[in-house]
């Protein structure tokens, strides 16, 4: 087997590390600069030696390893020396005069190119024809096969970015049995189903005839409860049976096995109702949430799905919040190692709490010594992976993502090496689909999705996730068939809400578009009235109305009130243009579309494909702005 040797910056060790880890798990002899490695690069005999000495000089390009005086030095002296190069891309970057020369004639190969990685080392002898793809590929047991790798790279649609927001929030929840020494396996983590009672609720106006109002609304709020995942009801002739009745919480909690006690009141005001409910957690008596509805209305049956849904919507938020939470036991009984395991509390809460660069480096470093001692814990790589991905998704100024390409390629890299560690680990399936998006890798992040939906059929949002992906390949029946199961799941993911009303306006399905607008309109208007700044979530809201012919106003000052916010965006403006193109206000759409192109905003390059714009694509203005967005991207 060949010796390697391995040049790299010190800025890239971690990346030379797995490839060496990954080398050496196939036999290969590798050297590398120890001391680069602890400290600062150095350029000693004791590498020129090493590099003399090699079969195979394999240097790692990056825009720090091309800057570093060593690196060259190493580069020039392999080319000297006559070895066999293999030039690796951690990401693209331009080489400087002296690399150009000594690498001169030479095919790159990505480090995110599995296929092209094992051909280059099979050719040079470094693996042989028996060596799996497995120890240089992600093994993903699907019934699909292995990932496809992505050839051509798609462009994102303007609301691409919701799509990465989405799979950020997602997650599947394991419990890890203690690892042996030379083991690995999890269990499936059952999510703890809420036991809910809902108490009739009680008018309290004095006027009898009001009595068929608070039964129908405490019907109502039963079924929508229903409706949601892990909530298991006591049946309705139970809970009448405390109709009226002054009982304890605490009392129903331990007679009934009950988690949660709903109680709410009503009272009628000169034109119409106040409703107030309260979710009372029936361990402890205290109230967990609390929620106060005004309100006036001619159909007494729409008012109480209204209320009733909204109220729903604001308790699964709740218990979703808790449920995400770091599982203590799973990430206790993930190591045997005592110290690892204190490592890792203190670099992941120097990681979350700290704002400093150093603190930061710190936290992660402490990781890395938790995986030391133990090798096969799984939280640290995944923690690690994670904050990689969410510094290189870091919004610019131009609000395109993040560029700096180390961060991608670190993220990718552990969380490919923990997928082999732990193939069955739900939370690190969802970051290596994350990650495939950012490759342009939608066909891969499919795969991985489904994979995920086949540990936990009913992860939340999991279905929203493939809904979305498959909107961006415009399979816009299959999207809506996710999407509706998302909505299902979870119905307060607003996201999903709106991207099916999307796709279902595309496939002309006008009847189920309106279903979904009107299902979904209270949930908006709740939310946006406690958080009105959440202009993304407006803009959603605005496309949505304006499908609907009969919510033009609404729409209209949606969109208005985002405009008169004190940050609007490019894609405000791109949204702008949408919703005022959709109501057929074709001078006000071009006006907006002009201050995107002017912005320079790179979502603008979709314009052309944006159904949203089908009524003004042949116009010649259109097309002259659809001409300079390209222009603008490729300067």
């Amino acid at each position: 087997m060949a010796d390697i040797f391995i040049s790299y910056s010190r800025k890239d060790s971690q990346a030379a590390l797995m490839l060496a880890e990954k080398l050496r798990a196939v036999g290969a002899s590798v050297w590398m600069d120890s001391a680069s490695l602890a400290a600062a690069e150095t350029w000693s005999a004791e590498i020129v030696s090493a590099i003399e000495g090699c079969s195979i000089f394999i240097v790692l390009l990056s825009t720090d390893s091309v800057a570093s005086v060593n690196v060259t030095k190493e580069v020039s002296l392999a080319s000297e020396s006559k070895k066999r190069i293999v030039p690796i891309e951690l990401y693209r970057c331009e080489l400087n005069p002296a690399m150009k020369y000594a690498l001169a004639g030479l095919q790159k190969v990505s480090i995110n190119n599995e296929d092209a990685l094992q051909r280059a080392f099979k050719k040079l002898g470094i693996v042989n024809e028996e060596s799996t793809a497995q120890e240089f590929s992600l093994p993903v047991n699907t019934a699909s096969g292995p990932l496809p790798l992505s050839k051509n790279r798609s462009r994102y649609l303007p609301f691409g970015l919701l799509l990465l927001v989405l799979l950020s929030a997602l997650g599947g929840y394991f419990l890890l049995r203690k690892p042996t020494a030379d083991t690995y396996s999890t269990v499936r983590y059952k999510p703890k189903v809420t036991t809910v009672l809902v108490l009739p609720f009680q008018y309290l106006s004095g006027i009898k005839d009001d009595d068929f109002f608070a039964d129908g609304l405490t019907g109502e709020m039963m079924t929508q409860l229903a409706k949601l995942k892990n909530i298991k009801l006591i049946d309705r002739q139970t809970a009448a049976s405390y109709k009226g009745k002054n009982i304890d919480v605490k009392t129903l909690g331990k007679e009934l096995g009950v988690n949660y006690v709903v109680e709410g009141t009503i009272q009628r005001q000169d034109n119409g109702w106040t409703i107030k409910t309260t979710f009372i957690d029936a361990q402890t008596g205290i109230i967990g949430l609390s929620h106060s509805i005004d309100a006036t209305t001619d159909n007494i049956k729409d008012f109480q799905k209204y209320v009733a849904r909204t109220i729903t919507f604001e308790f699964q938020k709740s218990l979703l919040h808790l449920s995400s939470a770091l599982d203590s036991v799973a990430v206790r009984s993930a190591t045997a190692n005592d110290e690892a395991y204190a490592l890792f509390l203190s670099g992941l809460n120097l990681l979350e709490n700290s704002p400093t660069p150093a603190q930061q480096e710190k936290g992660e470093s402490l990781l890395i010594q938790a995986t030391t001692l133990d090798p096969k814990f799984i939280y640290p790589y995944f923690y690690r992976a994670q904050g990689h991905l969410a510094l290189y998704n870091i919004r610019k100024e131009d609000f395109e993502i993040g560029r700096d390409p180390r961060n991608l390629f670190l993220a990718d890299s552990l969380s490919r090496y923990l997928y082999k560690l732990a193939p069955d680990f739900a939370e690190n399936i969802i970051l290596l689909a994350r990650i495939e998006t950012f490759h342009d890798s939608i066909d891969n992040a499919i795969v991985l999705m489904k994979k995920y939906i086949q540990i936990e059929p009913d992860g939340i949002n999991a279905y929203a996730a493939l809904g979305y992906l498959y909107n961006s390949k415009k399979q816009y029946d299959l999207a809506a068939t996710y999407l509706k199961k998302a909505v299902e799941i979870n119905i307060g993911d607003l996201m999903a809400y709106s991207m099916l009303v999307d796709c279902l306006h595309t496939l002309g399905d006008t009847t189920k578009q309106n279903e979904y607008i009107e299902e979904s309109m209270p949930l908006f208007e709740q939310t946006l009235m406690a958080e009105p700044m959440k202009t993304n979530l407006r803009n959603r809201f605005a496309l949505m109305l304006a499908y609907n012919t009969k919510y033009r106003e609404r729409a209209l000052n949606q969109i208005k009130v985002v405009l008169q916010s004190p940050n609007v965006s490019p894609i405000d403006h791109y949204v702008a243009a949408s919703v005022y193109c959709i109501l057929g206000d074709t001078r006000r759409a071009l006006e907006y579309l002009e201050i995107v192109v002017s912005e320079k905003f790179h979502g603008a390059t979709d314009m052309t494909d944006d159904p949203n714009f089908n009524r003004i694509k042949n116009l010649p203005q259109f097309k002259l702005l659809a001409k300079r967005a390209q222009e603008n991207v490729s300067k």
